[in-house]
């Protein structure tokens, strides 16, 4: 048996078959995206932290070799970001990859946060604009990503339990016509697995 990797089609009407090779690529380019906007998150903390600690003098130095101004948009942008740095890292794994972007979330109320959070439209491509339309009430035309209805933790199952799990929602995914992809660490699980059986 050959581990098989689902995922909606642009048309979203059928599943292609995902390769071991492709998810790996696709698991580098998620993981590049993650790391980007983890990386804003804590670019806005050093920058809140850093007024936080240090004396006046020194922070001035500071904003100085960063090329800041304590008076600048992208400053208090960066400041805004960083007070809601717990809040963004539920999301990280969904967060736009602008820090512009990123700083329109961190200056929403938390019940439009929410909104946007749950709109299934939250992703690293997304445009301020997005928000804005997703705010108003609307869904944006340009996001035709499928929102994700079921996460399954499997970190309490054993490794063959994982196999057969993978296997019977592959069987149902295919049955009902859904897609679903798969982590990559069980994607490569259930290889190594067909790997021992043949």
């Amino acid at each position: 048996m050959t581990a098989t990797t689902l995922a909606t089609v642009p048309n979203g009407t059928s599943s292609e078959i995902i390769t071991p090779a492709v998810q790996s690529y696709l698991d580098r380019y998620h993981n590049a995206l993650r790391k980007t906007a983890q990386a804003v998150l804590e670019v806005a903390a050093t920058v809140l932290e850093a007024k936080e600690q240090l004396a006046k003098s020194e922070f001035a130095q500071f904003l100085k070799e960063v090329g800041f101004d304590e008076k600048s948009s992208t400053y208090k942008k960066f400041v805004a970001i960083a007070r809601k740095k717990e809040l963004l890292e539920l999301h990280v794994d969904q967060l736009p990859t602008a820090w512009t972007t990123i700083y329109q979330l961190a200056k929403l109320e938390p019940d439009q946060f929410e909104q946007v959070a749950n709109s299934g439209q939250l992703s690293p491509l997304m445009s301020a604009n997005q928000i804005t339309t997703i705010i108003a009430g609307g869904s944006s035309p340009s996001s035709n990503r499928a929102a994700s209805d079921v996460f399954i933790a499997t970190q309490e199952l054993d490794a063959a339990q994982r196999v057969a799990l993978h296997d019977e929602l592959a069987a149902i995914c295919q049955r009902y016509g859904v897609a679903v992809r798969f982590a990559s660490s069980l994607t490569k699980l259930v290889n190594a697995d067909t790997k021992e059986a043949a």
